[in-house]
Formats: structure tokens, sequence, C-alpha cells
């Protein structure tokens, strides 16, 4: 059977180097930080309009993305976003990929896209778990980890007619916040490590994914570094950090109890379109 490329990212492999994939922060550098609780609500914005533009490098090559949410799609009995992925280096690589995220976590729901063929035609390809795969629990701590399967299907052009049986394993450890520097400026980034297993029996076919993901508060994915090896061989090694986004932090709520030197103190709120009202009351005597 041929073997797939971008569903499993064989394309534009070269030979392994020495490098071990999916090595982790120490354990004892984890019991060294500060265990904080989180809302993957809060890091991973599921709105639809949203906007992100990143560069970087793709295999050594100067690359730019895109990643932007245009619609919502109900999925496995729940409302999940579309994040469509564009590569505007290698500009026939494009992927759509659907999460939720609710009061069950973060899940993956699907993925597809398109890639050239050997005699350059485009190459469409599916990949679904059998249920919602979830990730992340909607709250969890700074130093813990999460370990879970899921097996799914998978259709490509090149093997038109046939469904694939698809087995993802993921670990993914949540090892803390890291300020860290991009085009679009500082943040202060939650870093999630996950190692992915893909296992494709039907094609004897395995993939060692390694991704770093750094997510800011209210703004989501700021950098990103991901290695696939593809038996044995490496296909991708790219890094992107983001350079700029539409996505803006909710604005401070005000202190209602904030008293002024003249004697007023305030009451403010936010109204359904973001204006901000304030009422002004007399504390004297």
């Amino acid at each position: 059977m041929k073997l797939l490329k971008r569903l499993f990212r064989t394309c534009r492999s070269r030979h392994l180097p020495q490098r071990r994939i999916g090595t982790f922060t120490s354990l004892q550098h984890l019991e060294s930080r500060t265990l904080l609780s989180v809302a993957i609500a809060d890091y991973f914005p599921t709105d639809t309009g949203n906007v992100w533009q990143y560069a970087g490098t793709d295999m050594g090559v100067p690359a730019t993305w895109t990643i932007d949410t245009p619609t919502n799609e109900f999925l496995n009995g729940r409302q999940t976003t579309r994040f469509d992925v564009t590569n505007h280096t290698f500009t026939q690589y494009y992927e759509e990929r659907n999460y939720s995220v609710d009061s069950n976590g973060l899940a993956w729901h699907k993925r597809t896209g398109h890639e050239p063929g050997d005699e350059g035609q485009l190459l469409h390809y599916t990949e679904s778990p059998h249920s919602a795969c979830n990730l992340l629990p909607a709250n969890f701590e700074t130093g813990s980890r999460h370990v879970m399967s899921c097996n799914g299907t998978a259709n490509h052009d090149a093997v038109p007619g046939e469904t694939l049986q698809t087995f993802n394993q993921f670990d993914i450890r949540v090892i803390g916040f890291e300020q860290i520097s991009t085009p679009a400026g500082p943040f202060n980034a939650l870093r999630l490590d996950i190692e992915r297993t893909l296992t494709v029996p039907e094609a004897n076919h395995r993939s060692d994914i390694d991704e770093t993901w750094w997510l800011a508060e209210h703004i989501g994915l700021v950098k990103l570094d991901q290695v696939i090896v593809n038996n044995g061989e490496l296909s991708e090694d790219l890094d992107y950090a983001l350079t700029f986004t539409n996505v803006e932090p909710p604005p401070p709520l005000p202190d209602p109890s904030r008293t002024f030197p003249s004697g007023l103190s305030n009451g403010a709120a936010y109204d359904a379109s973001g204006n901000l009202h304030i009422a002004y009351h007399d504390t004297s005597d």
C-alpha cells in the first residue's frame, strides 16, 4: 500500500538525526514549580472570526502560517469550532481541525485537509476519532499529566474507497507558565508538552509526534514547536511564533469600591455592547 503523505506527515522526509523525541521537562523541575489551577477555556479561545498569524521555519525554510476560526460545526453531540490552518510558504498544504471547549474540557473531533500528490494533483484526507477525543479536562493544575487513547478512522484519495483504522495515544504534561518573546510581544504563557503516537496497522505505519504548545490567557496559541518522525524518518521539524492576532483580552473590570479624594465613589459595569457605564455616589456626610 502506498504510504500516505500529509495524513501521516511523511512529506519532505529525511534521515532522522540523533535526537530524542518527546523529551519533557524533568520531574524534579516540575516539583520545584508552584502548582496553579488552570481553566482551559481561558487559554483556548473558540469564538468564530478569530485570526492568528505566525512566522517561523518549516524544515529549516522560513515559513508563515495563518489560523482562523470561520465557523462552528456540531460533531459528536457537541458544538465545535473549526480551526483552519494555512501554510503560506508551502501553499498546497492546508488543514481544518475541529475542537470543542466546554464543561467537558478540550476535545479534538476531526481533521481534514489536502496535500499535493506525486503528479501535482491535490489529494484530500480526513481523520476522525470514533467519539470526541478529550485531551484535557475543563480545569487542571500545572504539573499534571493526562494520558488518553483515541481510536478512529481515516480516508485518503491515495487509497480511494478504503477506510483505514487509526490508533492514537496522547501523553500531555502541563509544565507551567513561562515568559516567552514573540514578534507580537512578550507573553506569560502556559506550556504544554505533548507526545502523540499514531499507528495505522493496515499501512504498516507509525508516527511519533512531539509538540510543545505555549498558550497565553485569552489569546490562545502564541508559540509552537513540532517534530514528527514517520517510521524512523524525520518528516516535520517546525517552529513558529505569533506575529499578529485580532483576539484581545477582555477589558479589566473597575473596582466598584474605589473612593476618590473628593468623597465620590463609583460603581461600574459593562453593557452587552462592551460600553462602560459608571455611576458616582456621594459618600460625604
